[in-house]
């Protein structure tokens, strides 16, 4: 049997049907049909009507039932309605249906939209309760549900679920302790984190006192506080409950199970954020040995890891490395998830970053406003994740020189991030150091030291005294000392901040070369052109090693060794004559 529904759209939506045809679609609620086209073009609005509109587009769509497929449940209901002549049939609730073809029809000047029933959605569903008795030692199907609804990122529908299965109450210990941490894990993402915490803490509690305990599930919900608290930058409690989870783990022998490569996962995370880049990649590689060994090789929770690798790499210059493993991850994510999925966006991002760092920055931008359009149609106008991309383009349009585009994205990201974060935030901090560099190039000493300023006391707040971030607002600080010609106070956060880079990073790495061309600079303004020199040629030593001969960055660096080579031998030239 065919059925038809006439509605109207926007044309991107439509744009989003097209590029996934073969994949998946569900309906949030129940479906209207009829058994009559005609029907469904009228309520298209066919034939002419607001041909043209983006936003208003006329669709028609047919859709294939097949009365075998049993997960598939539709009503004839045309006797019960006010309009019988409408030949009403009502689809079930969660209907699910594959997408075979999208096409325009510039006769009836509507859209036809092809979809036929599929069971694939019932079959996921299966898939995923098996693989959770198997993996996660789940055997409630009820509290799965809700797990499910949050991993599919519906968070709000995973809280009020949990929330409505509390209410029916539980005499099961386990259950209970269950709900829990299901509304804790829903009420992280809703930024509800002292909740969060106190839900997930006694859900632990309740873990531990069952007979006897379940110690899978005490260090699962260590993880989620952890989780909390890497939301909020608080990296030390992070740490302490990641590897408390970890420890349970050790201490029952279960170290190769899924739950520990996921706590090894986030704790990867708080140490990328920390700086400890090494532990973080030690992280990263044991989780994604636990899952290789479990999860199919195109599982979600593959891609986070060969995600936070690439990260790694890119925090360690390692761009095409990076670039990798990033590619690996948005792979995956393209095969497994829908096109506008939290998760591809995230990937998106992460690329943009990396076309940032070599200088590409159209393709930058063209991945920034990809993932900024997934971010804010997931994650609705206010949420860091939004703030985070609009910082992000606004950073591209620094480099292109367009400074009042860019400013315009740093201030919307400001008053986005001061609306839903505590004042002492990292990316709050991460959005006033932006600010300080649009300032720093408008020749207003004044307002970017206040910026830079504001930005590196958070940071002390928040990170340990050698973190990468310190030095690049040391670094920043020390550039507008500079300018304002107070070089010995420029010299003393140039140093410091090239100390840290060099410990953290290495000596090759970008941030620690720039740091070594600005003591040069000092040195060359002291006229002590002897050393200045040295610095510079270091800097040309490293950078002909990362860059192609032509790149600008040695270009610069050159002509810096020559102007310092014709000052030598001016000052030769002088003690001469002298």
């Amino acid at each position: 049997m065919k059925l038809f529904r006439g509605f109207k759209t926007s044309y991107d939506e439509i744009q989003k049907l097209k590029d996934n045809i073969g994949c998946l679609i569900s309906a949030n609620g129940f479906l209207s049909c009829t058994k009559n086209k005609a029907i469904a073009e009228i309520f298209a609005g066919s034939n002419g009507c607001n041909v043209g509109s983006e936003d208003n587009q006329s669709v028609v769509l047919e859709i294939e039932t097949d009365i075998n497929i049993q997960s598939f449940v539709m009503a004839d209901i045309a006797n019960f309605s006010q309009f019988p002549e409408e030949e009403e049939i009502l689809a079930d609730l969660g209907a699910v249906f594959q997408i075979d073809s999208v096409s325009h029809d510039d006769v009836a000047k509507h859209w036809n939209i092809k979809v036929r029933a599929s069971d694939k959605g019932a079959e996921i569903t299966k898939e995923y309760i098996e693989f959770n008795r198997k993996t996660m030692d789940k055997s409630d199907v009820v509290i799965m549900f809700g797990d499910l609804l949050n991993d599919m990122r519906d968070y709000t529908k995973s809280q009020k679920y949990f929330e409505n299965l509390l209410k029916t109450g539980s005499d099961d210990s386990l259950k209970l302790a269950d709900i829990y941490h299901g509304i804790g894990r829903a009420q992280r993402t809703t930024n509800e984190s002292q909740l969060a915490i106190h839900h997930l803490t006694l859900a632990y509690n309740m873990y531990l006192n069952l007979t006897p305990p379940n110690a899978i599930s005490a260090a699962k919900a260590l993880t989620s506080v952890g989780r909390v608290y890497f939301d909020m930058a608080q990296c030390d409690p992070a740490i302490e409950y990641l590897t408390n989870a970890l420890n349970i783990f050790e201490k029952h022998m279960i170290v190769d199970h899924i739950a520990a490569a996921d706590s090894l996962h986030v704790l990867g995370n708080v140490y990328f954020i920390t700086d400890e880049l090494d532990k973080a990649l030690e992280c990263f590689e044991t989780a994604l040995k636990i899952s290789e060994k479990i999860l199919p090789s195109d599982h979600s929770d593959t891609a986070g890891i060969l995600n936070g690798k690439a990260i790694v790499y890119y925090r360690k210059g390692e761009y095409e490395r990076s670039m990798e493993y990033q590619r690996k991850s948005l792979d995956i994510h393209e095969r497994i998830l829908p096109a506008d999925h939290l998760l591809i966006a995230n990937d998106l991002n992460n690329l943009a970053k990396l076309y940032y760092k070599k200088g590409e920055h159209d393709s930058s931008l063209e991945y920034n406003n990809k993932s900024l359009k997934i971010r804010e149609k997931i994650s609705g106008r206010d949420h860091r994740y939004i703030a985070r991309s609009l910082n992000h383009i606004g950073k591209n349009y620094y480099r292109l020189h367009e400074y009042d585009r860019a400013v315009n994205y740093y201030e919307r990201a400001l008053k986005m991030l001061q609306s839903i974060l505590p004042p002492d935030h990292i990316d709050i901090a991460y959005t006033l150091k932006n600010f300080g560099e649009i300032f720093l190039k408008k020749f207003d000493y004044i307002q970017a030291l206040e910026y830079f300023e504001k930005a590196y006391d958070i940071y002390k707040q928040t990170f340990k005294k050698d973190h990468r971030d310190i030095a690049k607002c040391l670094n920043f600080i020390g550039k507008v000392h500079f300018k304002k010609d107070e070089y010995d106070r420029a010299f003393e956060c140039y140093t410091t901040a090239f100390q840290i880079w060099k410990n953290t990073s290495g000596i090759s790495h970008h941030d620690t070369t720039g740091s070594l061309k600005n003591l040069g600079r000092y040195y060359f303004k002291k006229r002590n052109y002897a050393k200045a020199l040295e610095y510079f040629q270091e800097v040309l030593e490293i950078s002909e090693k990362t860059f192609s001969l032509n790149h600008q960055a040695v270009v610069k660096i050159r002509n810096d060794i020559n102007i310092t080579k014709h000052c030598i031998e001016i000052s030769n030239q002088g003690q001469v004559i002298s």
